[in-house]
C-alpha cells in the first residue's frame, strides 16, 4: 500500500512539475506546419506560435505572431522562413525575427505556397507570383492574370504553379523562376475545377482539386486521368516516388502512379491535419479530441505517434484606456468616438486598437524585450494630434491609464502635421455646411460624427487652437 501511494506521488510530482515548466499536453496547440534546419525542428501553430525541438517530443515557445494567420515554415538560405497570411517572417536561429510585409486579400498581393530552390525564394498566391533571394527584398513577377495560385514544386528543372477561383483551373510553368507561361492544353481539358494542390513523384503530375478528385497528368497536355476518393483529401505529398495523401478519420491513402490508390486505416478518431516530407521520413500533424501528436513514418506504411509537448513562451502585457479630449466627464459617450486609436509600440512590429470601450493590450514576448531597455509608446487617429510616451520599461507588465482616469487625445489635426492652427480649419471649409450625401461633404472633417459639418466642428477645433504634439503632459 505503502508502495502505491509513493508511485501516486511521485507521478502527481512530476505532472505538477511539467505544468509548472509548461509542458502539459492539454496545453499544447494545433501545430499546422513544421521544418528542419540548423539542426532542429521548427512548428508553426494554429495560435500564432513558433516553436523548436531537437527531437520533436518536447517544443519551447520563442515567438508569438499577434497579427496574421500562420501558414508555411520551411527552411533555406541557412534560414527559417515563415508564410504568414500578410506578411514573411525570417530567422537565422528561430529566436529573432525579421518581417516583410506584402499586404492582405484587399492588396494587389498576397502568398498562399512558397520554396526555396537552392537560389531563391519563390511565392504564389492571389495574384502574384514573387521572388527573393535573401527572404526579406522581393519582386512581384508578371502572373499574367492568373487571379489564384494556390501551390508551386520544382521538379529540378522546371517551376510549375496550380490554382484557378470558381472553378476555373489555372497551370502555369517557367524554367528560371521569373518568367512564366500558361499551359492551355491542361485548362481546356479539366479547366472546370480549382486545383489547391500540386505533387511530383518524379514521373507524374498530381492534382488535388476542391471537389474531392485527384488529377494525374505524365506530361500536363494529355494521356491524363483522374481519380476519385470516397473521403475529402485535406493534403497530398510526394515521398520515395510515392503519393501520399490523408483523409478524414485517419485514413492514409498511398500510391506508386496516382492512378491505382491504397487505403490505409488508422486509429479513426485521428484528424490529419498536415502531411510533410522532410529528411527522408514522413511527418503528419493531427489531433484527437484534446490531444494534439505528430505522426512518423519512413515508409508512409508503418506510422508511430509522437505526443508532444510544448512550454509556451511569457509574454508582457502593455495596457490602457484612451479618450478624446470633448467627451470627458460626460456620461453618454458615441462609442465610435473611443473606437480605433492606433497604439504602437516604436521601432517594434508590436501595436494594437482601442475597442469601444477606449481599451488596448499589447502582449510583447519574454524574449523580444532587452534588458533594462526603455521604449516610446505612439498614438494616433485621424484628425488628432499624434501622442508620444516616453521612457517606458516593460520589462514587467505595464497599466498606462485607468478607465476612470485614461490617456487624452486632443482633436483638430486635420492636416495631420502635428500642430492644430488655421490651416486646419481652411482645409476643413472646403467641406462646411455640408450634410451626408452632398457631393462635398467629407466624412473625415465631421469630427462630432452627426452627419453635418458646422460650425460645431470649427469649435472642436478652435478650443485646440495652438495646440502641438510636444503640448502633452507625458
Amino acid at each position: 500500500m505503502k508502495r502505491i501511494l509513493l508511485i501516486i506521488t511521485t507521478v502527481l510530482l512530476i505532472v505538477g512539475l511539467l505544468q509548472s515548466f509548461g509542458f502539459a499536453q492539454d496545453d499544447a496547440p494545433n501545430f499546422v506546419g513544421i521544418a528542419y534546419g540548423n539542426g532542429s525542428f521548427i512548428a508553426i501553430d494554429d495560435k500564432g506560435g513558433i516553436e523548436l525541438s531537437s527531437d520533436c517530443v518536447r517544443w519551447t515557445q520563442t515567438y508569438i505572431e499577434q497579427y496574421s494567420r500562420l501558414l508555411k515554415v520551411i527552411w533555406g538560405n541557412n534560414q527559417y522562413l515563415v508564410l504568414t497570411s500578410t506578411k514573411i517572417l525570417t530567422s537565422p536561429d528561430g529566436y529573432k525575427w525579421s518581417s516583410f510585409k506584402f499586404g492582405n486579400r484587399e492588396d494587389t498581393v498576397a502568398v498562399d505556397d512558397i520554396i526555396w530552390d537552392g537560389e531563391k525564394y519563390i511565392g504564389v498566391g492571389y495574384r502574384s507570383i514573387i521572388t527573393s533571394t535573401d527572404g526579406l527584398n522581393w519582386k512581384e513577377q508578371d502572373s499574367k492574370g492568373a487571379t489564384y495560385l494556390n501551390s508551386i514544386i520544382y521538379t529540378g528543372t522546371e517551376y510549375i504553379a496550380a490554382g484557378g477561383y470558381m472553378g476555373s483551373g489555372r497551370v502555369m510553368k517557367s524554367t528560371d523562376g521569373y518568367n512564366w507561361s500558361e499551359w492551355y492544353g491542361l485548362m481546356e481539358e479539366y479547366g472546370d475545377d480549382s486545383f489547391n494542390k500540386l505533387c511530383w513523384n518524379g514521373k507524374s503530375y498530381l492534382f488535388q482539386t476542391s471537389f474531392q478528385y485527384l488529377f494525374i497528368s505524365d506530361d500536363l497536355k494529355g494521356g491524363s486521368s483522374v481519380y476519385k476518393t470516397s473521403k475529402s483529401i485535406y493534403d497530398i505529398v510526394s515521398f520515395n516516388n510515392r503519393f501520399i495523401a490523408i483523409a478524414g478519420n485517419g485514413i492514409v491513402y498511398a500510391s506508386s502512379d496516382g492512378k491505382n490508390w491504397g487505403a490505409r486505416q488508422l486509429d479513426s478518431t485521428y484528424f490529419l491535419n498536415k502531411i510533410i516530407s522532410l529528411n527522408g521520413k514522413l511527418y503528419i500533424l493531427g489531433e484527437s479530441e484534446s490531444e494534439k501528436f505528430i505522426l512518423t513514418s519512413e515508409d508512409g506504411d508503418v506510422w508511430n505517434r509522437i505526443d508532444y509537448s510544448v512550454k509556451n513562451l511569457l509574454c508582457r502585457k502593455i495596457s490602457g484606456y484612451i479618450t478624446p479630449d470633448f467627451i470627458q466627464n460626460k456620461i453618454f459617450v458615441n462609442p465610435y468616438y473611443l473606437l480605433d486609436f492606433n497604439i504602437e509600440i516604436v521601432g517594434t512590429d508590436y501595436h494594437a486598437k482601442t475597442d469601444f470601450d477606449g481599451y488596448f493590450e499589447i502582449f510583447v514576448p519574454d524574449n523580444q524585450i532587452a534588458a533594462n531597455a526603455v521604449y516610446s509608446i505612439k498614438i494616433s487617429k485621424q484628425n488628432y494630434l499624434q501622442r508620444e510616451l516616453n521612457n517606458i520599461s516593460i520589462e514587467s507588465d505595464v497599466s498606462l491609464s485607468q478607465k476612470d482616469k485614461p490617456l487624452t487625445m486632443l482633436i483638430g489635426d486635420i492636416d495631420n502635421n502635428g500642430v492644430i492652427n488655421i490651416a486646419d480649419i481652411i482645409q476643413m471649409t472646403n467641406s462646411f455646411n455640408s450634410v451626408d450625401g452632398d457631393s462635398w461633404y467629407r466624412y473625415a472633417y465631421d469630427l462630432n460624427r452627426d452627419n453635418v459639418i458646422n460650425m460645431a466642428d470649427i469649435i472642436m477645433i478652435a478650443k485646440n487652437f495652438n495646440m502641438a504634439s510636444t503640448d502633452y503632459l507625458n
